[in-house]
């Protein structure tokens, strides 16, 4: 049942989709879920601005640092973000509670 469950979500490709069943899901596929929001939140980031979205995409980024077993590929995902988006205050902003 789980493993359907994965699939399907994996699937959809949506960082939404992962969130919402993350509870579920993440902890018995860590390494699946992980590289999941790994693929899916900088597009998801590239998409909106303004400091709702980037809210949004921090609270993705916290269910994605409560992985155990890929703090140093969190670090650099983290820092590859701020490069990227250091000219975006509001989302550098949102990415200090991290």
């Amino acid at each position: 049942m789980f493993d359907a469950a994965l699939k399907e979500v994996i699937k959809r490709k949506s960082v939404r989709t992962l969130g919402k069943y993350h509870k579920q899901l993440a902890e018995r596929y860590s390494k699946e879920y992980f590289h999941a929001y790994w693929e899916l939140i900088l597009p998801y980031a590239d998409k909106g601005m303004g400091r709702d979205h980037y809210s949004e995409v921090a609270s993705h980024l916290r269910k994605m640092k409560a992985i155990k077993g890929f703090e140093r590929e969190f670090a650099e995902y983290l820092r590859m973000l701020r490069e990227r988006f250091a000219r975006r205050r509001a989302f550098l902003d949102e990415m200090k509670r991290l």
